[in-house]
């Protein structure tokens, strides 16, 4: 029997060259249109999606998430990582004199 031309005991798997493959087109196109383009994507794929389930949506989807993270992680948890961003802050902004 032939072997699998899509599996190489060298090259991995399938799914982790085509994960390659998709890294390095991603690479190559951020290299030649910036990161404008990818803020532009992003912004139409955020406009199409408030299109389609309306602004509302995205209220649902964050407290949805947010009701994850408190299961797996505990109340505590949003009260940890606020003052780490505000621990992070003091230490980037110098003070005016």
């Amino acid at each position: 029997m032939a072997e699998d031309p899509n599996t190489s005991s060298t090259e991995g798997t399938a799914s982790e060259r085509f994960r390659e493959m998709g890294r390095k087109g991603g690479r190559a196109l951020a290299a030649k249109k910036g990161t404008e383009f990818y803020v532009e994507i992003g912004r139409k794929g955020g406009n199409t999606v408030k299109s389609r389930h309306g602004a509302d949506h995205y209220l649902r989807i964050g407290h949805k998430g947010g009701t994850a993270v408190k299961e797996k992680y505990g109340a505590d948890y949003y009260s940890a990582i606020g003052k780490k961003r505000w621990e992070g802050r003091s230490k980037t902004i110098e003070p005016t004199s």
